[in-house]
C-alpha cells in the first residue's frame, strides 16, 4: 500500500488543432501555471510518452499553442509562451520525457485593456523564480539575483513579506502529486522603482538596517533614498560581499602568469598597443577557469556574456603557444 501511495499521479495532456485534423497526447506528473485574466499561462511542466509524442508536445507549447490537462472532474486550458521556454529531454528506452520552464523576459500581464498593453510593457517586467519547497533561503537569493538593487540577508524577512503585501511577488498555482518545488512571480516596475521603493521604506522606518553599523539611534537620520544608503554603507556592503566569495585572481595580492604576459606581447605586437590592467585581470581569471573546469564564463560590459570551453581532452599547457595567443586576444577583444 505504501508503495502505491508514492505512484506520482499522472494527468492527461492534450493538444488539438482541428483546422488541421491533429490530435496528440501525452501524460504530465508536474504543472506550474501563471494567471492573466481567464487565460492559464503555463510556466512549468514535465511530461512523458513516446518520443514522438513527446517531441511533438513541446513543440506546440513553444510555439505558443493551447494545451487541455483532463483533470478528473473539469478540463483545464493552459496556454504556452511563445519560444519562451528551455527545454530539457531525456530518454529511458522507448520512453521519453520532457521538462519545459520559462526563461525570463520582459513581459506584463494583461488586464485586457489592449489601449493600456503597449504601455504596461515598457514599464513593467515579470520574471519567474525557482527554488525548493517553502525555501524563504532560496527564494531570498533568486530575488537578490533578479534585481540590481544591493540586498544583504539581513533584509530577507522584511523584504520578501513587504513584496507580498504590496502585490509584486506571488507563488503561482502548481498542480502536481509530489512537487519538491516552488514556482514564484517577481513584478519590477521600471528601473526597479518599485523594488528600490521597499527598500527605502524599510531604511526609513527602522524595520531594516546592516548589522554592526547602526550604533547610534540617528545612524539613518539621512538615510532617506538608496544612493544615501550606498554613500553611508556602501563599504561595508562590499566587504560582506568581498567576504562570502573568492575571486579566481586578486591582482593585489598576485601577479599575472606568464602566458598572460605572453598573450599582451603579442598583442603589443600586431595592435601596437596592449592590454589594461583590468584585462589582463580578466584574462588571467579566465585562464584559471579555463583550466580548472574546462569552462569560464565572462559577463561583458556590454550585456554579453561570453562563453569560452577548451577542446576536449586538452589542457592549458599542451595547447601551442600561437593557439593561446590567437584564443586569448580574441577573448579579450569580443
Amino acid at each position: 500500500m505504501n508503495d502505491q501511495k508514492n505512484i506520482p499521479q499522472l494527468w492527461e495532456l492534450t493538444y488539438k488543432d482541428i483546422d488541421n485534423d491533429i490530435r496528440f497526447s501525452v501524460y504530465a506528473d508536474t504543472l506550474a501555471y501563471d494567471c492573466e485574466g481567464d487565460r492559464k499561462l503555463l510556466t512549468a511542466v514535465r511530461f512523458g510518452g513516446y518520443p514522438e509524442q513527446v517531441r511533438a508536445m513541446a513543440d506546440a507549447i513553444y510555439g505558443g499553442g493551447e494545451v487541455c490537462m483532463d483533470y478528473g472532474d473539469r478540463l483545464l486550458f493552459f496556454q504556452g509562451l511563445r519560444k519562451r521556454y528551455r527545454q530539457l529531454f531525456t530518454n529511458d528506452g522507448i520512453y521519453m520525457e520532457a521538462v519545459l520552464v520559462v526563461e525570463n523576459d520582459l513581459q506584463q500581464p494583461s488586464d485586457g485593456n489592449e489601449d493600456n498593453e503597449k504601455e504596461k510593457k515598457q514599464l513593467w517586467r515579470t520574471v519567474y523564480l525557482y527554488c525548493d519547497k517553502d525555501s524563504g533561503e532560496q527564494l531570498f537569493e533568486q530575488i537578490d539575483t533578479a534585481v540590481s538593487v544591493p540586498l544583504i540577508p539581513e533584509f530577507r524577512d522584511y523584504v520578501i513579506a513587504e513584496m507580498k503585501r504590496r502585490n509584486y511577488l506571488a507563488k503561482l498555482e502548481m498542480i502536481s502529486s509530489h512537487a519538491q518545488f516552488d514556482v514564484w512571480k517577481l513584478l519590477m516596475s521600471k528601473d526597479e522603482q518599485n523594488i528600490i521603493e521597499i527598500v527605502e521604506h524599510g531604511l526609513e522606518t527602522g524595520q531594516i538596517s546592516i548589522p554592526g553599523e547602526c550604533t547610534e539611534a540617528n545612524a539613518f537620520e539621512k538615510v532617506t533614498s538608496v544612493s544615501a544608503y550606498l554613500n553611508r554603507f556602501g563599504k561595508s556592503i562590499a566587504g560582506k560581499i568581498q567576504g562570502q566569495f573568492m575571486p579566481l585572481f586578486d591582482p593585489s595580492k598576485e601577479s599575472v602568469s606568464k602566458e598572460i604576459l605572453e598573450v599582451n606581447a603579442y598583442i603589443q605586437e600586431q595592435a601596437g598597443y596592449g592590454l589594461y590592467d583590468a584585462q589582463l585581470a580578466v584574462s588571467e581569471a579566465i585562464m584559471r577557469s579555463l583550466r580548472k573546469n574546462k569552462t569560464a564564463l565572462h559577463g561583458h560590459c556590454h550585456k554579453k556574456i561570453l562563453f569560452f570551453e577548451m577542446p576536449e581532452n586538452q589542457d592549458f599547457s599542451g595547447i601551442p603557444i600561437i593557439w593561446k595567443k590567437f584564443s586569448m586576444a580574441t577573448a579579450v577583444s569580443v
